[in-house]
């Protein structure tokens, strides 16, 4: 402005020629020359994307002062007449391809001494005149002296191309007189190889067709796949497109209405397509003639430089003839449907120019990591969801990088166009127990590029050796190879079996099987080509050779082999079988050795078997026994393992098992053979370590256990009840029958003997459907039974009663289905709950005749309202139920609060659930808060809610176990667990809903850790 100013004080009519950098800024310029209202000036602008008339006007005269704003096309030989003066920035945007990061560059730099000469030179062609610099001399003189040639500044592909094809020498050390610089000439070459055009430094047939056509490599090589995926006219048309100036005119005053008009004929997912799009267009309006006034019509409408739209027709027309192929029948729908074979082509002469979107950053980045945007005139910019992977024509850097002319396109295709630019990347190598190979994951890659993001693919023809490998050491050495028919995979997988076992009893997890000398044994005896299921059965099939190791070579310790039959899996006593069970988890109280029996079995087997337990064992628990006597005593006793070693040669040798418990033989082995007296007493109350204190659990028919026992029980019963020879329970005992037990009143408990604290509490027993009387232990156990008997005591006294209402008793068939469709004896469970609901008082307070005779009067007019009463209760529990599964099938599948819902409805309406009173009379309560739980987990809190049951999750896991062992109500300690862990969910889960106090989940520790279930 400031020089503008100057040129006016020294002539205001000459007109001015200023030189800028680029097209950005004389748009830039005009709009601030425009402002300052110059008078009598004309503002002309002149850059190449202008359409011929607004280029036409500079050479029109004028009554006012042209200032003509042009970039460097004006530094050519074109001559403006005049021209009296020029303004020159010092700036100039140069067009450089970086062979590093394949970009064309078009950068601001500053000019040249020569280009500055040249612009000098503009003002002085008819007249002399000035020109302005607006920069210094100094800065001039440290510019270049030359503009770099074009040759140092372009792509080289088509050059080493040409030069091949004239059979010139290496470019490499071709005499240029500007030779490029060696990066240009190395991607030139990389490029050539990328298009199988040049191998081994020679020209190869298909680069031979290239060399032949007249337009660029890359191009060519379009055409030679499109006319294999015989979609050539279509390439013919988008390969002339791009191989000549862009035809889009945007005129300074209409760049609005140009870009709408431009906008017609793009598609949003391929600009590729918007090129065909305007190829059809411009045919239907401009016919094929050569001169047509139609067409010149369309592009004066449509904002296109003729002459540029005439040469590419021209070009398509001679690229179509020289494959034999005609455009005329190209229309956009049939464009649409060759979309597949369109870009492969084109992807398969610019294989490296494919990116992916990054969805953090929304930018693309292509293989080599270059981040772009599209071009802000292509047809993705207006996707409302970009495309994922993208396919561009060219990177062009202005303000930013941009990519030219993009397409949607599949990851998948650059395998199928370009394999050699893809990597297979292998992880997650494994072995496949199911189908018997060694698998691992493929992963394509091309640079940066993941193409595939994994695929399940057989090792074996990848990597023979370490699929082998990995077959022996995840497949056979762990015991997973199963070759049906092939001998030795099945007798070394039993061996492992045992061995394993044998760790488990031996309590050595881990530490047996050596599993590196496994490994290295079939690593030496198996073939090489051995690396799969499938491959060992057809070498078996073929060769019927084994190569199943030897026992002792793969343990750590082959004398346990040896020694395995003292850990047997039975032990015979009184003739019966007991089988033994091993388990090692040192926070179980079943850890050990548990021998297993039937109830009806116990009679014949000897009381003392649970003291010797296995004869592996044996020794350490007779040490342990040692150790922990008195110190006095085991001075006596050292050398402590030679002691302990004499007693177990005595055992072998007088089977002590058969005669008398461990504690006495170890006395009488004490005092005969070292002579040291030490008192039963002491001997019987040694504490030892869980895995050393033999287990025996009680199985019913189906040998499911009932209960596990650490001591042998009496002959008589099992639990706490007491036998009637103990002295202090023999006056409560009543053999059964059918009426209260003649002259008993039974106290709530009593002395178990004279001088002695434990009580004992007498109860009614139920034995073969009759009542008698016992003494018990456990109080809430005595409550338990006394409870069944007063119950099966109403039902004898008062029989024809009770099974009329019985025989009343009607249901609902949807309450059938809901609850008792497996529940078969729910009519006896419901009458006893009626009856317990009848009764005045609780059955623990009726411990007399009398006041048994009492109460069943009082219970007899009330049973059937009672039964009514239930059953309109089951109906409610029904449909609160039926609530809850609707509930629960609109959580998220496989959920926390979906399983764990699943799990406590499913306990609430077992099998036999209405023997549980104490639970039943709480239904209502257990549903609501369930349900309410269950509407605020579907409502968005299942986070919270899995929060809310972490602490109780334990807790519910280890009820659902026991009680699949013991029925809960059978089992008091069970039971009030049970109803404690439900008051704790309910206080856990809905608040609102008052709970009892003290369901925390410190009382549910504290209950389950009383419990005696082992």
């Amino acid at each position: 402005a400031n020089a503008l100013d100057f040129l006016y004080e020294l002539d205001p009519h000459g007109d001015v020629l200023v030189f800028l950098p680029g097209e950005r800024e004389i748009r830039d310029m005009l709009e601030f020359l425009t402002g300052r209202k110059l008078p009598r000036t004309e503002l002309l602008p002149l850059f190449g994307r202008l359409s011929a008339a607004e280029q036409g006007r500079i050479f029109q005269k004028s009554r006012f002062r042209r200032v003509i704003l042009s970039t460097n096309v004006a530094e050519t030989s074109l001559t403006i007449p005049g021209i009296r003066f020029v303004v020159d920035s010092g700036l100039v945007r140069l067009s450089r391809y970086n062979p590093r990061t394949r970009i064309q560059e078009l950068r601001v730099e500053p000019v040249s001494q020569a280009g500055a000469r040249q612009r000098r030179g503009r003002c002085g062609r008819l007249s002399d005149g000035v020109c302005v610099r607006l920069y210094t001399e100094e800065e001039l003189r440290q510019s270049p002296e030359y503009t770099p040639p074009e040759i140092q500044r372009s792509s080289l592909a088509g050059v080493i191309l040409q030069m091949a094809l004239l059979k010139l020498p290496p470019i490499q050390d071709f005499p240029f007189v500007d030779p490029p610089g060696g990066a240009l000439i190395r991607e030139g070459l990389r490029t050539l190889d990328d298009l199988h055009a040049i191998a081994d430094g020679r020209l190869t047939e298909n680069g031979r067709r290239l060399a032949s056509l007249p337009v660029d490599p890359h191009l060519g090589q379009m055409l030679i796949s499109a006319e294999k995926a015989r979609v050539l006219p279509f390439l013919a048309i988008i390969t002339a497109f791009l191989s000549i100036s862009d035809p889009h005119e945007r005129p300074l005053e209409e760049i609005k209405a140009a870009d709408e008009a431009h906008k017609r004929f793009r598609s949003e997912e391929s600009d590729f397509i918007g090129i065909i799009n305007l190829w059809c267009a411009s045919q239907n309006a401009g016919g094929s003639g050569s001169s047509n006034s139609a067409l010149r019509k369309f592009c004066k409408q449509n904002f296109l430089n003729y002459k540029r739209m005439q040469e590419w027709r021209n070009l398509a027309g001679e690229l179509a003839d020289e494959f034999g192929a005609v455009t005329d029948s190209v229309d956009p729908e049939s464009a649409l449907q060759e979309y597949d074979a369109i870009h492969k082509a084109i992807l398969s002469g610019l294989p490296r120019q494919m990116a992916v979107y990054d969805r953090e950053r929304r930018v693309y980045h292509d293989m080599a990591g270059k981040v772009f945007l599209p071009f802000p005139a292509s047809g993705q910019v207006k996707r409302k969801k970009p495309a994922d992977w993208l396919m561009f024509f060219a990177l062009m850097e202005t303000s930013r990088v941009f990519g030219r002319v993009c397409a949607s396109v599949k990851s998948e295709w650059l395998f199928e166009v370009a394999p050699q630019l893809c990597k297979a990347v292998y992880d997650d190598v494994h072995f496949d127990e199911r189908n018997g190979f060694v698998y691992a994951r493929e992963r394509l890659t091309a640079g940066s590029l993941l193409i595939h993001p994994g695929r399940r693919r057989n090792y074996a023809p990848v990597n023979e050796a370490e699929a082998r490998q990995i077959f022996i050491r995840e497949g056979l050495v762990e015991g997973k190879v199963s070759v049906p028919g092939c001998r030795w995979t099945e007798d070394f997988n039993t061996l492992l079996e045992m061995l394993r076992e044998l760790e488990i009893r031996t309590r050595r997890p881990g530490c047996l099987i050596d599993e590196d000398s496994v490994f290295e044994h079939f690593d030496r005896v198996l073939p090489p080509d051995l690396n799969s299921c499938s491959a060992v059965k057809q070498h078996w099939q073929r060769v019927k050779k084994s190569f199943a190791p030897e026992p002792e070579d793969i343990v750590f310790y082959p004398e346990l082999l040896k020694d395995s039959s003292l850990y047997p899996d039975f032990i015979t006593s009184g003739g019966t079988r007991l089988q033994v069970r091993y388990l090692f988890d040192v926070e179980s109280s079943s850890d050990g050795v548990t021998l297993c029996a039937r109830k009806n079995e116990l009679n014949l087997v000897n009381p003392h078997i649970l003291d010797y337990g296995v004869p592996g064992f044996l020794a350490q628990k007779v040490e342990h026994l040692f150790r922990s006597l008195p110190k006095n005593i085991r001075r006596s006793l050292q050398p402590m393992a030679e002691t302990t070693a004499n007693f177990m040669a005595l055992y072998r040798k007088k089977q002590i098992l058969t005669e008398q418990p461990l504690s006495e033989a170890v006395r009488e082995y004490l005092l005969d053979y070292l002579d040291v007296d030490v008192p039963v007493s002491v001997l019987e109350n040694v504490d030892y370590p869980e895995f050393l204190v033999t287990k025996l659990a009680i199985l019913d028919e189906r040998n499911k256990i009932l209960k596990v026992l650490r001591s042998f029980p009496g002959r008589d019963v099992l639990g706490s009840r007491l036998s009637k020879s103990v002295q202090g329970a023999k006056q409560f005992y009543r053999a059964p029958g059918s009426v209260w037990p003649e002259g008993m009143e039974l106290p709530e408990s009593a002395a178990l003997a004279e001088n002695d604290e434990r009580r004992i509490y007498p109860a009614l027993i139920v034995e073969n459907g009759l009542v008698g009387c016992s003494s018990f232990l456990n109080m809430r156990e005595a409550e338990l039974n006394h409870r069944a008997g007063v119950l099966q005591l109403v039902k004898l006294t008062a029989k024809m009663q009770t099974d009329y209402w019985k025989s009343k008793i009607r249901i609902s068939r949807q309450l059938t289905l809901s609850f008792f469709l497996q529940y078969k004896e729910w009519k006896e469970d419901l009458l006893d709950l009626a009856i317990l609901m009848a009764l005045k008082s609780d059955p623990s307070d009726i411990r007399s005749a009398g006041r048994f005779d009492a109460e069943l009067e009082y219970a007899l007019d009330r049973i059937g309202p009672e039964i009514l009463k239930w059953v309109d209760e089951l109906e409610k529990f029904s449909a609160a139920a039926d609530r809850s599964r609707d509930l629960i099938r609109r959580l998220p599948a496989h959920s926390w609060t979906e399983s764990d819902a699943s799990r406590q409805l499913d306990f609430l309406f077992r099998s036999g659930f209405l023997r549980c009173a104490e639970a039943v009379c709480e239904y209502s309560r257990y549903l609501r808060s369930l349900n309410q739980r269950l509407e605020r987990a579907i409502g968005g809190g299942g986070a919270k809610d899995a929060a809310k049951g972490e602490n109780l999750e334990p807790f519910v896991n280890r009820f659902l176990l026991a009680s699949e062992r013991c029925d809960i109500a059978s089992h008091a300690g069970l039971l009030d667990f049970f109803l404690l862990l439900q008051e704790a969910r309910i206080a856990s889960f809905t608040p609102e809903i008052r709970a009892r106090k003290g369901s925390t989940v410190q009382a549910l520790s504290d209950s389950w850790n009383s419990l005696r279930l082992n």
